[in-house]
This record gives C-alpha cells, structure tokens and sequence, in this order.
C-alpha cells in the first residue's frame, strides 16, 4: 500500500484542498459498509468506487449524504453551519 502523499503526488492533488486517509483492508471495508459505498479493485491495481458525498457530526454519525458527485452545496453548507453553531 503507497502512502496517501504519494497517491496526492502521482494524481496532482493540492493538499491544501484535500485530505486523504488509509488504512488496513479490514478498516477500509468498515468505513466503507459504514458510509454505503461500494468499491472494486481495478486492473491498473487501483480502485473503481460509487460517489458519495457525505457530512458527519462530531459524534461521526450521517448528518447529510448525497449518494452521487451531484449535490445541492448550499443545502450542505446550511447543515454546516448549524453543526458548527452546536
């Protein structure tokens, strides 16, 4: 398993705009049955993913999630922003 830097590096990703995590199989099938997304791994040794946007509380439960990469964002940042008024 590459690092998460390493992934950034090789795609361009500015990570000042993004925060990648990993972890073991067995974490990474949890956080994923967790949040509803399925996964696959791909011939390139990557992996092919469904989008999910989803925002938690501070408890890590599901306060909003949109199961595709099209979403309503100021729906998103109303919800923001009462969670951060708590």
């Amino acid at each position: 398993m590459g690092s998460a830097k390493a992934y950034a590096d090789e795609r361009g990703l500015d990570p000042a705009q993004w925060s990648l995590y990993h972890g073991d199989d067995k974490a990474v099938r949890d956080l994923a049955a967790a949040l509803g997304v399925r996964y696959r791994r791909d011939d390139k040794g990557g992996f092919d993913h469904s989008a999910a946007i989803t925002l938690l509380d501070g408890e890590g439960e599901i306060v909003l999630q949109k199961a595709d990469a099209k979403f309503d964002i100021d729906k998103f940042v109303t919800k923001i922003e009462g969670l951060t008024k708590k």
